[in-house]
């Protein structure tokens, strides 16, 4: 069995696990990566947008961005930003004001945004938008580019999942790996949901992370598109459409609040593909006729507050964590990994990030959220035609009720973290089986 000492292990392999890894060594701390890569197919989401206007996620975006605007100085590695123009879409009168608000919120950051009523050429079906001139746009190749800074900062890495977390000592917690091998370290900082959902029951730790299977097409047209990179929000969730070359566009869709993608399930929706490609082409005439290249899908984590869990966890000892971002960890990857490398620096943040507290979950300082702040708001009446918050017109109604749950969906759901708890003295196996199969069964029935 090996025993092995440093000062931080990482447990986490995506874009916020590497960026940490990398801003503690640019800092003469000497770190270690651990637990599962990541897919290899995980879709990346390149825009560097706020979305929803969120108060205790705006401090944060705003420090995120000027981090990757800052990568080399903070980080080691350069991180090539290109510009493009970002349109968000307001389909009905309510989500019209909220994007007003929100385009005043923005510019007054700083950022080149307006709001314009009317309708652009490239699209139909919008009462206005939200245009932001030179929005940032990560590269496509932006974990490859992580991954080679690792390696050459000569970070260790073990691909391996965790098994037990323990607190040896006060202010030493202690990480055993599946081959037995156990790290101890003065601070471990989570970034894997998978990991946290698997180590915190057994403590009777409380961090419930619920799964929402995200789902990136990749159209090509005959002819070049010409189009900028467009958002829309729908009913349940977020439509990206981001283009890649002049002939092909992503399309990512972020189911965050459909209840048809709370699945443990990371086979392709072929019913929603259908449908978003039916979306798509009815929203933007220039892509009628594309065809459909490929269907990406992976698994993002949500809390019932829509909002993640970033910082110490008070009463565990060195422990930190970076997790439930919903499929926009990317965005926010560059802000969380420097307010985690300052806590283990100078314990402190640059930012305020208090309403984030991981422990709010065991400590009950939170609120179930019906609807995630980017896709609330309210219409002045429930009659609107051609609103993305009714059933008109016919063709978002596939979009957003491609499966119908049962009514008692959500309250299933919320019991999945209690079950976990209430088994955490059985083995590991039996809990993981039982929770999955809760999960699974709600959302098919």
């Amino acid at each position: 069995m090996n025993d092995v000492q440093t000062q931080v292990l990482v447990v986490g392999g995506g874009p916020l696990a590497l960026l940490t890894a990398l801003a503690l060594k640019k800092r003469g701390i000497e770190v270690t990566l651990a637990g599962e890569a990541p897919p290899t197919h995980a879709p990346l989401n390149r825009e560097l947008m706020l979305v929803g206007g969120d108060e205790s996620l705006a401090p944060l975006y705003q420090h995120s961005l000027q981090c990757w605007r800052d990568a080399l100085q903070r980080f080691g590695v350069d991180i090539p930003l290109t510009s493009v123009d970002a349109y968000d879409f307001a389909t009905s009168i309510g989500r019209a004001k909220k994007l007003q608000d929100e385009a005043m919120i923005d510019a007054l950051g700083g950022e080149h945004v307006t709001y314009e009523e009317g309708v652009p050429d490239f699209v139909r079906g919008t009462l206005g938008y939200k245009c932001w001139e030179g929005a940032p746009l990560l590269p496509l190749d932006l974990q490859q580019k992580l991954q080679r800074a690792i390696v050459a900062a000569g970070i260790p890495q073990r691909h391996m999942n965790p098994a037990a977390l323990s607190i040896v000592e006060l202010d030493h917690p202690q990480l055993t790996l599946e081959d037995g091998s156990r790290f101890q370290a003065r601070h471990i900082i989570f970034t894997s949901a998978r990991a946290l959902r698997r180590l915190l029951p057994p403590l009777g730790l409380a961090l419930p992370l619920r799964p929402a299977r995200s789902h990136v097409l990749v159209l090509r047209n005959t002819e070049p598109h010409g189009l900028p990179l467009m958002l829309q929000r729908l009913q349940r969730g977020l439509l990206y459409m981001v283009p890649v070359d002049p002939l092909h566009m992503n399309v990512h869709y972020d189911g965050m609040n459909d209840p048809a993608q709370a699945t443990f399930n990371t086979n392709a929706n072929s019913q929603l593909v259908r449908a978003l490609q039916q979306h798509v082409g009815y929203l933007i005439p220039t892509l009628q006729q594309a065809g459909l290249v490929a269907c990406k899908v992976s698994q993002e984590w949500l809390t019932p507050d829509f909002v993640p869990a970033l910082g110490p966890w008070p009463g565990l000892p060195g422990v930190l964590v970076g997790s439930g971002w919903g499929g926009r960890a990317t965005a926010y990857a560059a802000g969380a990994a420097d307010v985690l490398a300052e806590y283990i620096e100078h314990g402190d943040s640059p930012v305020n990030v208090q309403l984030l507290a991981p422990n709010r979950f065991a400590n009950g300082l939170w609120q179930v959220v019906r609807q995630p702040g980017c896709l609330n708001w309210q219409e002045p009446t429930p009659e609107i035609d051609n609103s993305m918050m009714m059933p008109k017109p016919e063709y978002m109604e596939n979009v957003n009720m491609v499966e119908t749950p049962k009514p008692q969906y959500a309250s299933t759901v919320n019991q999945v973290e209690k079950v976990v708890v209430e088994n955490a003295g059985r083995r590991e196996m039996k809990v993981k089986v039982k929770e999955r199969r809760k999960v699974t069964t709600a959302s098919l029935k």
